[in-house]
């Protein structure tokens, strides 16, 4: 699949079990990772957790997706289409900078060096929460569309 007609970006998926999938991204300056990948579903809505197992290359040239996923976390992507095409949208991180500054007890979380935030809660309460601000206003970003190679 590519991120777009024009972009180089490509994310192969394998099945490699019931919901799980190895998953093979390259982005658009040829930096690839590898990841597994499973897909679930919170009440009615789809999603997909990214795991990073591998980068090609060193850490400074990573490729985007697996620099966000150095610290060994989950990757957790809104799946708001898989046909005709697979659009995917991540959760937004300004607005988690921004809520989790004015709630820090809202979720388990560090506030690492470069200003980012680690989420550090557990599977339970992070899907409470995903559960909880699904419909507010930006709290997913755009989504991206893949489409079929």
């Amino acid at each position: 699949m590519e991120a777009k007609e024009t972009s180089k970006e490509t994310w192969e998926f394998t099945k490699a079990g019931d919901k799980l999938y190895q998953l093979a991204q390259t982005d658009a300056e040829g930096r690839k990772a590898a990841f597994e990948a499973r897909l679930f579903k919170l009440k009615d809505h789809l999603f997909l957790d990214l795991y990073l197992i591998k980068v090609e290359g060193d850490d400074l040239k990573a490729n985007a997706w697996a620099s966000i996923s150095l610290v060994p976390a989950h990757l957790l992507l809104r799946v708001e289409q898989i046909e005709p095409a697979l659009k995917l949208a991540a959760m937004n991180p300004d607005w988690m900078q921004k809520h989790l500054k004015q709630h820090p007890n809202a979720l388990a979380h560090r506030v690492v060096s470069d200003g980012n935030i680690v989420l550090a809660a557990s599977t339970d309460e992070l899907q409470k929460f995903v559960l909880a601000h699904l419909d507010d206003k930006d709290f997913i970003g755009g989504a991206m569309e893949l489409k079929r190679k």
